[in-house]
């Protein structure tokens, strides 16, 4: 089985693309520190060392909300074979892995997943990661309205942010299609979105602050109504909350459940006013 690129890739993939492997012969030729430096960058574009040693990679690949076209089924196919051990691992938030990939393996790897539009970057590492939505999106009778299209404009306006790839700790986003969606995981991220309706108007709740782990918390409401074009500029000042707020010192704590337990409810939707205000100057 073989998958071929139907189309040029953008200028941004093509240049990170060439820095990821010319960063691979940097690390080979000894020019820079496989930890400080190599580490955390393979991590933004979502390759994990596997603890057995040697150049044994974990690659995560982002599944936009759950969404996979039969190409990229058939590319995930080829490539778990070509490049893994024929084994694609499908995770609780929607994205493959494959393990045993050998570290010079991961530069042709990438390419092939970004030529049917897939992509690993953010999938690891202290950065927003995949944006999940509800399997049973555009399928329910009681959904108000389809959340695909705007989990593709979350997905795409956080893909290589600014604030991404360089936050405290790991940062999840779920839409959810009705409260009474038994797929939706909007309660458990940190950030949850679900449509509601207001005054005939359509629009979005937001909850924010949530977890699980050993110390789990309920979200926050952040929204009980924010309309379809003021969802971006919410999502993104919830990210600048966890960017500047986020505990950097002490990793244990550095999830954004912790700014809630820390300031409350009040003072945490204060603190999401205040980065809201400075994203839209």
């Amino acid at each position: 089985m073989s998958v071929t690129a139907t189309a040029k890739l953008p200028e941004v993939v093509e240049l990170e693309l060439a820095k990821y492997s010319n960063t691979i012969d940097l690390l080979h030729a000894g020019a820079i520190d496989a930890d400080k430096v190599f580490r955390p960058f393979r991590l933004v574009h979502g390759v994990y060392g596997q603890r057995q040693g040697g150049e044994n990679q974990m690659v995560r690949i982002k599944l936009k909300y759950g969404v996979v076209t039969p190409p990229q089924m058939r590319a995930l196919a080829d490539t778990a074979e070509k490049y893994a051990n024929g084994v694609s691992h499908i995770t609780t938030r929607q994205a493959i892995q494959f393990h045993y990939v050998q570290l010079d393996g991961t530069p042709a790897l990438l390419r092939q997943l970004e030529d049917v539009g897939m992509t690993t970057r953010e999938a690891c590492g202290n950065a927003v990661r995949a944006v999940c939505g509800s399997p049973l999106a555009g399928t329910r009778s009681d959904e108000l309205f389809n959340i695909d299209p705007y989990a593709e404009q979350c997905f795409q306006h956080f893909l290589r942010g600014p604030l991404s790839a360089s936050l405290p700790r790991k940062f999840k986003i779920s839409f959810g299609t009705t409260d009474a969606d038994p797929l939706q995981q909007t309660n458990i991220q940190d950030i949850g979105i679900t449509p509601v309706e207001k005054d005939g108007k359509q629009g979005f709740r937001v909850v924010g602050a949530a977890g699980l782990g050993s110390m789990p918390v309920a979200p926050v409401l952040v929204r009980e109504f924010c309309a379809k074009e003021d969802l971006l500029p919410v999502l993104d000042a919830l990210v600048r909350v966890h960017h500047k707020y986020g505990d950097r010192n002490n990793r244990a704590k550095a999830r954004l459940k912790f700014v809630l337990k820390a300031r409350g409810e009040d003072g945490f939707r204060a603190l999401v006013e205040e980065q809201l205000a400075e994203a839209l100057q």
